[in-house]
């Protein structure tokens, strides 16, 4: 009898086996002239599969309140990204930076989990937090500010204060199930999130305190995806730190079945 199959898991396994990335670069060339050609293409590629990001409104920027504890200043930051869509944020500063626009900055984001920003800033006040701390070295927002940097952190959608709370959906990330409700009505919430950290570069470019041509992004998991993204197609974006995000494709895209689009 021939050989069949009738499992999609299995049909996809194969499909990934051979599947190469259409502008994947792997040094041909290996000329400066070259390198510069394919990142034209790619970037032109990942801006027309991102599509359109939204409307731009007036930010209405508010620092909600600012405190001082463990050597730095931290702000609560909120602004308006779009309709309809706020961004929570803690700005985090050394109370010696000055306002003359001479201070690098970093915007930070986080990766997955139930906390969203509150760790990458330094919050230590519970267990849980303290933990993922520990095992992360997770509070780089809260470190690089005390090296020096003016650091924003945001939380991505879906996740932090923007999350609607629990995970009602077993064995889903909430960002996974928001990604199937965008991509019935066209909408990436990678797109969204890109979006957002670009008017986090907004935000960072209107405080008095940073060098608008010094800001760098970085990011752990979920974080890392936002900052390659971001600084793929944001030129403001001067350095990026893109830690434990790059997985081999079969491993990751096609087999596992929980992961943010």
């Amino acid at each position: 009898m021939a050989e069949r199959n009738f499992s999609m898991v299995e049909y996809f396994n194969r499909r990934a086996k051979d599947w190469r990335p259409e502008l994947s670069f792997d040094g041909a060339g290996d000329t400066l002239t070259d390198w510069k050609r394919w990142q034209s293409a790619a970037s032109d590629k990942l801006n027309e599969l991102l599509g359109a990001y939204p409307l731009p409104v007036d930010m209405n920027a508010e620092v909600e309140y600012s405190v001082q504890r463990n050597g730095l200043i931290r702000e609560r930051v909120v602004f308006d990204s779009e309709e309809g869509m706020s961004v929570p944020c803690t700005l985090l500063k050394l109370p010696t930076v000055d306002g003359d626009g001479s201070t690098p900055a970093i915007l930070c984001c986080h990766g997955h989990g139930p906390y969203g920003k509150e760790p990458v800033v330094g919050n230590t006040s519970s267990e849980g937090l303290r933990a993922s701390i520990a095992l992360h070295n997770y509070n780089y927002a809260e470190q690089m500010a005390l090296r020096g940097f003016v650091t924003l952190s945001p939380d991505l959608r879906g996740f932090g204060e923007r999350s609607d709370g629990g995970s009602p959906y077993t064995g889903k990330d909430p960002c996974n199930v928001h990604f199937i409700r965008g991509v019935i009505m066209g909408i990436y919430t990678l797109t969204l999130n890109v979006w957002d950290m670009m008017r986090c570069v907004d935000y960072l470019r209107s405080r008095p305190e940073v060098d608008a041509d010094r800001i760098g992004m970085m990011g752990l998991s979920l974080g890392g995806t936002a900052t390659a993204f971001t600084a793929a197609v944001e030129p403001r974006i001067k350095a990026a730190d893109i830690i434990g995000y790059v997985n081999p494709w079969e491993t990751f895209g096609i087999r596992n079945a929980n992961f943010c689009g």
